[in-house]
């Protein structure tokens, strides 16, 4: 008898695997090749904005601030040992503000820290009367 039930075993775990192996490799053979992307796509989707005053301010500008006030939730990725990103998330902080957000994490170190404590904390939370 358990022969018999190692070999049903055996026989359903072979089919369960080629079953698998099966459905993978169908689905691939149907799978479209997504069209190349063109510098015109691009050109399309592009909008530029400056940093001046600790503002934006160019049509990117105004997009950039759409876009936010449409999000619950923005992730933004810096580029290492760069001075921008303090500069670009100085100018951000009130549209964020300006878009009723009222958590903004920050990754930073000892030195970001140190630098630029005092700056956005008197930019955003000074700005923040109604937490909660």
């Amino acid at each position: 008898m358990r022969k018999y039930i190692y070999r049903q075993y055996l026989f359903m775990s072979k089919n369960i695997i080629l079953a698998v192996i099966f459905l993978t490799f169908y689905n691939l053979s149907f799978a479209q090749e997504k069209p190349a992307l063109s510098e015109k796509d691009l050109e399309t989707n592009t909008y530029y904005f400056k940093i001046a005053d600790h503002k934006l301010v160019g049509d990117g500008a105004k997009f950039l601030a759409d876009e936010l006030a449409k999000s619950q939730f923005v992730l933004l990725g810096e580029y290492h040992g760069s001075h921008q990103i303090s500069v670009f998330t100085k100018a951000i902080i009130p549209i964020l503000n300006d878009a009723d957000f009222r958590n903004f994490g920050l990754e930073v170190g000892v030195l970001g820290t140190k630098l630029h404590f005092f700056t956005l904390s008197t930019t955003f939370f000074a700005k923040t009367d109604n937490v909660g």
